[in-house]
């Protein structure tokens, strides 16, 4: 049963790899169904952060932090980060472990070691399962929102130019190298909100998890 358990696991990740590569697929080629779930998802998010097609900078970067925080929150409440840590402790020590030993030329301890590391790797197949998991919910979503956030932009009601940062005639289509400008804020949003909410989550569950420790 155990022995099995690995290889299940692999192909519950490659399944959910596939089903997110056909949804990508079917976001792409089709952009009729793109556009009628972005137009049902604009009942929620024009009003809300449309603000007319006025400011279409802001309707980005307010976008690019729903998506960021919808998405950090789902992973991080499925994900057994304590978990991950042990399992992350365990790979170096065993690491370290077997450096010594073939600096020492123990052949014994070397033969056991890589023994425990093939298992090791063979549970890894289980932790990219579990981290699946929360992208397949994220990704309804981040689809959604990126569906309606295409209509946006297209919209010709939305203003192309605006004054960003260092420049003050941004033109949100104009590629920087080889993405467009609104691609690009979008992403420096996403990632780096995106980072500081994970680490500040995380921050406070391992809080948690040593005051509980120690009382």
């Amino acid at each position: 049963m155990t022995e099995q358990n690995p290889a299940a696991q692999q192909s519950k990740s490659l399944f959910y790899m596939m089903l997110f590569m056909g949804i990508m697929m079917l976001f792409l080629l089709f952009p009729d169904l793109r556009n009628i779930i972005g137009y049902y998802v604009g009942f929620v998010l024009d009003p809300t952060i449309g603000f007319g097609n006025a400011y279409p900078v802001i309707t980005i970067i307010l976008a690019g932090f729903l998506v960021t925080v919808i998405s950090t929150v789902i992973r991080h409440f499925m994900t057994d980060w304590v978990k991950q840590a042990k399992d992350r402790e365990a790979s170096s020590a065993l690491n370290k472990e077997l450096r010594q030993a073939q600096k020492d030329n123990n052949l014994y301890k070397m033969k056991r070691l890589q023994e425990l590391q093939m298992e090791q790797m063979a549970n890894q197949g289980n932790v990219m399962a579990e981290s699946m998991k929360p992208m397949m919910v994220t990704m309804v979503f981040f689809f959604g929102i990126f569906a309606w956030l295409n209509n946006f932009l297209y919209d010709p009601m939305t203003f192309e130019w605006c004054a960003f940062g260092y420049s003050q005639h941004f033109h949100l289509f104009e590629n920087f190298l080889i993405l467009p400008h609104f691609i690009l804020v979008y992403m420096l949003v996403s990632i780096s909100f995106g980072q500081l909410l994970q680490k500040a989550l995380k921050y406070y569950l391992f809080k948690k998890k040593l005051e509980e420790m120690g009382g």
